[in-house]
């Protein structure tokens, strides 16, 4: 068995939020589904990356808030450090182009939300997910420190 696992509890707690964000990324398809009847929104790549964002989001927060994220061994600052440089590489992977062609026209092109969207949202996330973390590293290491001056 590997030294990294994680514990029953953590996997019943990842399939139950596995399966709400497997709802909410099927919501999201129906409904765009019926707005792409009418209108063509976004390039392919930007439209997937919209449409997995709030889930991916969903997922990160509720195993992150609920324990279930990080296996038994890992630690916060591994973690915290390359969701930050993965935020970091996305955010310059986006004003790169941002900077040649302008913010609104990496954004928006002909109406369509462009491709290059995908980079911005991967920076949010990323830096949003590092962000959650270091809150919940700083929220853990309280309880410890509360928990030794109760004993």
């Amino acid at each position: 068995m590997s030294r990294y696992c994680y514990d029953e509890t953590q996997k019943i707690i990842r399939q139950k939020i596995g399966h709400q964000t497997l709802g909410i990324t099927v919501a999201l398809i129906i409904i765009n589904s019926w707005i792409e009847c009418n209108y063509d929104w976004a390039q392919p790549i930007a439209k997937a990356c919209i449409l997995l964002f709030m889930p991916a989001v969903y997922f990160s927060t509720c195993t992150i808030i609920k324990n279930a994220s990080l296996r038994e061994g890992d630690s916060f600052a591994s973690e915290i450090v390359c969701f930050s440089i993965f935020s970091i590489l996305n955010f310059l992977s986006f004003t790169s182009l941002s900077t040649r062609v302008g913010v609104y026209k990496a954004l928006v092109e002909n109406g369509k939300v462009v491709d290059n969207t995908s980079n911005l949202l991967g920076a949010v996330f990323f830096g949003y997910v590092a962000i959650l973390l270091l809150v919940k590293w700083a929220i853990d290491k309280r309880k410890i420190k509360e928990e030794k001056i109760l004993i």
